[in-house]
């Protein structure tokens, strides 16, 4: 009886009966079982099993060594140390209790599933009780079967949240590469079949990183409580047993069990056709995989930041330059408050250059200070129609040199400020080991970036997920920095969400201002109200009646009230107050007014008059202004001076 529950078991083939069917469940004897999941639904295609039932079964006939066959049936689930087999009167699936002395099933398993229960790689079998020693339940091929389910919970959270994975995966893939080397190249390719594929070490890894899985009680890496038995002890468990088996090739079956028990109570049986077998030769580590970038108050501190701290351990001067939305403002604003933190002193100046901010520091230079200036020379252009600023900024540093090592000095100016300085003025050292470029941010920083706009942003107008952000960033424009075009995206992905923006998102940005000036005109003026009165209160009775006039007379609180929810993507609100939310917003606005309006300097007369002045440039065919600027005809230039210079002789 023994030998022949455990042929039922292991379905060994041998000979071959002929046999006619029998109607209720199209039995047929055949001379053996499939022994793989790919023979086995061929056969199941074959034997065309319908309703009422629809599953192929093939299996031992009960007390018949040697005999097998095919019926229809409805598949069940098999207990633990029970063998699925053909009742030898009916032909039906039936289910006995296994007696034999090793080499029982120790897990639940489908009836459409005992071909995994054969014996390995052996042509005849000389002595029934020797085999059992080999079959699929040995050691090595349990641990298979606990990796496989540990590898189904990652497949799991990733069928739940794939583009979390990933993003894990991107922002933490210096530390995965130093690690697992190739494994984990490039987390793009990865699907949940590529998942399945994983060796243990690494699925352990992921799991114990990245899927939200709650921290055993003493921990990742330690050896579980006995009384916790939650999943993350479990894989704890497993980790420890693979390591002791690798390491003497003995296995606490009892423990197995009683894992693989718990995990089937909870997350079903799997279907081991999908995975791959147990590596045997990689112990499992615990490793806690690090982030690319640290976020410290909001803050992403980027390689550019981190540079910026070191440059500034061995020099006196440091000049950052980047181009415009490059996030300058932000590392400076890091920079200073670490200084600020270590208990230096700041001068904090915005493009305006305070000379006596020097006569207020020490002369002997006791106190640690740092003077900052952020946006140097201008914010939309060069301040190129001041006189005496680059004599005034040469003084400046001169004044800086000879007071020895204090203040320290930390410059921000963007690119095209800079590249609009003429030689024959530039100011500036020519070490050029005092300067830091701030375009160089990585795939990984501008996809962090992008999720903390999208935390930060209050409008949600939808998401993109990480494979096709990853896809848009490598077409960025390096006229623009990354920032501001991750905070546009983020803000409004069906309007800046595309290959168009990310390769020319200053002409798209102006475009798009175009169009709303053609179509929502309402909408446009609102936003260009807001601009010109720098701060907006939304909670003030009255609105500025001189901007109203130069804008529209038909604009009034309740127009801007009703399209704020509109205006969001380009506005900050803080609760109190609500402000454009880049510069660059604003030099896209000016020039969809200039260039759609018939008298654009009634308004701009209102505006800012420093900033204006920034941008607007002689049309000249020899000289080529920067990219932002406003070239204008000889007549209008001069019209827009003299429209400007009265509105200065006014204020003054």
């Amino acid at each position: 009886m023994e030998v022949d529950i455990v042929v039922s078991c292991v379905l060994i083939f041998s000979f071959t009966f002929l046999c006619p069917y029998v109607r209720g469940n199209l039995f047929k004897e055949v001379s053996s079982c499939p022994s793989d999941g790919v023979e086995w639904r061929e056969r199941a295609q074959k034997k065309q099993c319908r309703e009422p039932i629809p599953d192929f079964m093939c299996a031992a006939i009960e007390n018949q060594p040697g005999r097998f066959g095919e019926i229809c049936t409805i598949a069940g689930l098999s207990t633990a140390g029970f063998c699925a087999v053909l009742d030898e009167d009916t032909y039906n699936l039936n289910y006995i209790k296994c007696v034999a002395a090793s080499g029982c099933p120790a897990t639940a398993y489908r009836s459409s599933e005992v071909y995994r229960l054969k014996l390995l790689h052996l042509q005849r079998i000389p002595s029934y009780k020797t085999s059992l020693t080999q079959n699929l339940f040995g050691n090595g091929n349990r641990i298979s079967l606990l990796g496989n389910y540990m590898t189904s919970r990652l497949v799991a959270f990733c069928h739940a949240d794939l583009d979390s994975l990933r993003y894990k995966m991107v922002t933490h893939s210096e530390s995965l590469k130093h690690h697992f080397k190739e494994t984990l190249c490039d987390p793009m390719v990865y699907n949940e079949d590529d998942l399945k594929k994983f060796d243990l070490d690494v699925v352990y890894i992921l799991l114990t990183n990245f899927c939200d899985i709650p921290c055993p009680d003493n921990g990742w890496g330690n050896m579980p409580g006995d009384e916790d038995l939650s999943l993350g002890s479990d894989i704890e468990r497993v980790r420890i047993l693979v390591n002791e088996y690798l390491d003497n090739k003995t296995l606490n079956v009892d423990e197995v069990n009683q894992i693989l028990g718990r995990w089937e109570n909870f997350f079903g049986v799997i279907n081991q056709d999908d995975y791959i077998e147990f590596c045997p030769e990689k112990k499992i580590i615990y490793v806690k995989v690090k982030p690319n970038n640290v976020i410290e108050n909001g803050v992403l501190v980027t390689q550019d930041i981190a540079n910026i701290l070191e440059k500034m351990k061995s020099k006196k001067v440091v000049i950052c330059r980047g181009a415009i939305g490059c996030g300058k403002t932000t590392a400076l604003e890091y920079v200073t408050k670490k200084y600020r933190e270590d208990g230096w002193t700041i001068e904090w100046m915005d493009v305006s250059l305070d000379e006596s901010c020097i006569e207020r520091l020490p002369i002997h230079g006791i106190e640690k200070t740092v003077i900052c200036i952020d946006n140097l020379f201008g914010v939309f252009g060069c301040q190129v129609f001041v006189n005496d600023l680059f004599n005034k900024f040469k003084r400046f540093m001169r004044k800086i040199v000879n007071r020895g090592k204090q203040p320290m000095v930390l410059l921000g100016i963007h690119q095209h400020v800079f590249e609009d300085i003429s030689p024959e003025n530039n100011p500036f050292p020519k070490d050029e080991s005092l300067f830091i470029d701030l375009n160089k941010i990585s795939q990984s920083e501008a996809l962090q970036i992008y999720k903390l706009q999208q935390k930060n942003n209050k409008s949600k107008q939808g998401d993109i997920s990480v494979e096709d952000f990853l896809r848009l960033i490598e077409q960025r424009s390096s006229e623009v920095g990354t920032p501001f075009q991750t905070l546009m995206i983020s803000a409004a992905p069906g309007v800046f969400g595309n290959k168009w923006f990310c390769s020319q998102p200053f002409q798209t940005l102006t475009e798009h201002f175009n169009c709303l000036y053609n179509t929502e005109r309402e909408l446009f003026c609102s936003l260009f109200y807001i601009m010109c009165v720098t701060i907006f209160n939304p909670r003030a009775d009255e609105l500025d009646m001189d901007v109203v006039n130069a804008i529209s007379t038909s604009l009034n609180r309740n127009t801007i009230a009703y399209y704020l929810s509109q205006l969001a993507p380009y506005t900050h609100d803080d609760g109190n107050v609500i402000e454009i939310k880049h510069d660059l917003i604003t030099i896209a606005l000016i020039h969809a007014l200039i260039r759609k309006s018939e008298n654009p300097w009634k308004v701009l007369k209102v505006y800012d008059n420093t900033k204006t002045l920034e941008l607007v440039r002689p049309d000249d065919p020899y000289a080529r202004p920067h990219k932002f600027a406003v070239p204008l005809r000889r007549e209008m230039f001069a019209k827009a001076l003299s429209v400007l210079e009265e509105k200065t002789f006014y204020e003054n």
